[in-house]
């Protein structure tokens, strides 16, 4: 009886181990694309559609080429990445798109999302100037009722300081040089 008991065991034992197994090799790897929200991955296909592909390259494409852009009204597709709320009761936030290496500014008067979370935004560009230079940052305006929106330089510095202070360093850096 106990043979028989053991067999019993060990066969529940190799069993759940199988399915421990299985379940692991579908599921993304800790640290890997976005953790949990990433799912497994037996269901990406199905999940990234082309249209979602297009949307994301066209967010990659405005932050190359904003002064093409501006004034549009497009479609765009990304992960949020530090929403705020501003003080006109609307929503500030990175749309950052699948590679990680392009963002937007996106403001909007819709439910706050959550970090990380995939959003679907559509909304006219309008470029930011910066204060020093001659550069301008594109960012996406989503408003209802055809509300007329403009940022200002204070509005987004935080959405901006690292770029900024890489503007300020390179002004030092061409003083320094001018005065040499």
């Amino acid at each position: 009886m106990r043979k028989l008991l053991a067999f019993g065991f060990t066969c529940v034992f190799l069993v759940l181990g199988a399915l421990f197994v299985y379940q692991w090799s579908r599921t993304t790897a800790v640290g890997v694309g976005t953790g949990r929200i990433a799912g497994e991955n037996g269901d990406l296909p199905a999940r990234t559609s082309n249209s979602d592909a297009e949307k994301a390259s066209n967010l990659a494409k405005i932050v190359q080429n904003p002064a093409a852009y501006a004034g549009k009204t497009v479609a765009l597709k990304g992960r949020v990445r530090g929403p705020l709320r501003l003080a006109s009761n609307r929503t500030a936030y990175r749309l950052i798109d699948a590679s990680g290496q392009h963002s937007l500014l996106v403001v909007d008067d819709r439910a706050a999302p959550k970090e990380y979370w995939s959003r679907s935004v559509s909304g006219q560009v309008k470029l930011l100037k910066a204060p020093i230079g001659n550069i301008q940052y594109p960012y996406i305006v989503s408003l209802q009722s055809g509300a007329k929106y403009d940022l200002t330089w204070k509005d987004a510095k935080i959405f901006f300081t690292d770029k900024f202070e890489d503007i300020e360093r390179g002004a030092k850096e061409v003083a320094k040089n001018v005065a040499r």
